[in-house]
């Protein structure tokens, strides 16, 4: 399977349009959430291969079609058995070939056997990048999401540490910039993760959808799963001990963070974790909210809600499942960033006003900070602008919003009317030299802010800046 699109770089760092999906799914993948270990290449249920696990202290599991899993302490052992992590050790998430690119590495996988994939058929591939540091950065990049309801999505793997090397030249690339010693990740270890399936790094369907593209229905695979998986592999093979983990997602990246974060726990059981949610969970839709079970439904990834946690999706957003990882994970920080009014996420993809966003993102994160206090942090800065950790705000809005209208008019790097280049046109990238004030009226750079966290967390303050 191949794609022949291209994508102007500017436009890689956006989130763009796919096709409005049809509501007529034939649905070809789906999952037995009774199977409990890998698929091998026959696409029948073998054993895992050995791989490090955690000892919970829990009874054994036992698991039967459709039924609660037997558990007696919140554990990610129970979300391993429902099926996260049944690809783990299997032959079609091991990478096929390794390029470089300068310093870069460049791993790539086949979708043969519902393999990794990219949602238009295009190769995925995971990039890594030795730092003079041993801390481990893994990055899962952004690019919309694409449900029946709505689809916005990136169907190739344009978002790129190539990329990036580039773009830093002109002070671009935020936490992935190597180029300005502002940035306290420059020197660390590098998984890029390009985003690319449209199911937020979580799904395991591939299926019809009417795809604006060429006037016709159009096999897409969300295999979100398999490249989820497919990278963890590559990072344990990689950089098998690092001391610390700074698991990173933007945008689309930022709700993959979400199984990221338990299929980390999978690799790197006792590793510390730092998780930096930029623009994107736990904040999800707490006016319709049912949105989130029927975009995980529709993914085939309702299976990655532990059974234990009834509550933990019941107001719309996700943030009782990072609650649910917090109250046992006692190596596990959480940090939320993002703009207090962003139009992308509120308005445009969950079709809330900017108002209710801002409630939301306040009231959620304020929740999460309270029961989790030195554990859990958010930088809440003002604007309707869209994600920091890539590190646009160097270029203007006006100009970003010219290139992103004469991209979307031109239907470069996406597909579909969902989002016209009069709508790209009103988006606004921000980045890591955006700031914020705390309670005491401090003002903080974003990198600043990052930095104190990473060495001095205990001292770093919270910051919500609303105006």
């Amino acid at each position: 399977m191949t794609s022949a699109r291209t994508c102007v770089p500017f436009l890689a760092l956006s989130i763009a349009a796919c096709a409005t999906a049809s509501e007529d799914l034939a649905v070809t993948a789906t999952f037995d959430a009774s199977a409990i270990g890998v698929v091998d290449d026959a696409g029948t249920t073998a054993d895992a291969a050995p791989l490090p696990s955690i000892d919970s202290g829990s009874p054994p599991f036992v698991v039967d079609a459709g039924m609660p899993v037997a558990i007696e302490q919140p554990s990610y052992e129970e979300v391993f058995e429902q099926g996260l992590t049944r690809y783990v050790g299997s032959s079609q998430v091991q990478e096929k070939r390794l390029t470089t690119s300068g310093n870069i590495n460049v791993h790539h996988f086949s979708a043969d056997n519902r393999g990794p994939v990219c949602m238009k058929g295009s190769e995925f591939f995971v990039e890594t990048k030795k730092g003079s540091s041993d801390t481990l950065m893994i990055f899962l990049q952004g690019g919309g999401v694409c449900l029946t309801e709505v689809c916005a999505a990136t169907p190739d793997p344009i978002l790129t540490l190539q990329l990036f090397s580039v773009s830093g030249l002109i002070g671009v690339g935020g936490l992935l910039d190597a180029s300005t010693a502002k940035n306290p990740t420059r020197d660390f270890n590098v998984v890029n993760a390009p985003y690319c399936d449209g199911s937020l790094f979580s799904g395991d369907v591939d299926r019809m959808l009417a795809d604006q593209d060429n006037g016709q229905s159009d096999m897409v695979f969300q295999r979100g799963l398999q490249n989820l998986t497919a990278t963890l592999e590559t990072a344990y093979r990689t950089f098998p001990n690092p001391p610390r983990i700074v698991l990173v997602g933007s945008s689309g990246g930022a709700y993959g963070v979400v199984a990221g974060t338990v299929m980390t726990r999978y690799f790197y059981p006792n590793t510390p974790l730092l998780v930096i949610s930029d623009s994107g969970a736990p904040i999800v839709n707490g006016i319709d909210t049912g949105f989130i079970t029927r975009a995980l439904t529709e993914f085939q990834a309702l299976e990655m809600v532990p059974h234990t946690c009834p509550e933990c999706l019941a107001n719309g957003h996700a943030t009782e499942v990072l609650s649910w990882a917090l109250r046992f994970d006692t190596n596990l920080t959480v940090a939320y960033m993002t703009h207090a009014r962003d139009h992308v996420i509120g308005e445009f993809f969950m079709h809330t006003t900017a108002d209710q966003f801002q409630a939301a993102v306040v009231g959620e994160s304020e929740r999460i900070i309270r029961e989790f206090p030195g554990r859990a942090f958010r930088f809440v800065i003002p604007s309707a602008r869209h994600t920091l950790a890539m590190g646009m705000d160097g270029v203007s809005p006006g100009l970003q919003g010219t290139f992103l209208g004469l991209a979307g008019s031109a239907g470069v790097g996406f597909v579909g009317p969902q989002v016209t280049s009069k709508e790209l046109s009103t988006w606004s990238l921000g980045g890591m030299n955006e700031t914020g004030r705390d309670d005491e009226g401090k003002t903080w750079i974003a990198y600043d802010w990052l930095r104190s966290l990473l060495t001095d967390p205990l001292h770093t303050p919270n910051v919500l800046q609303l105006q």
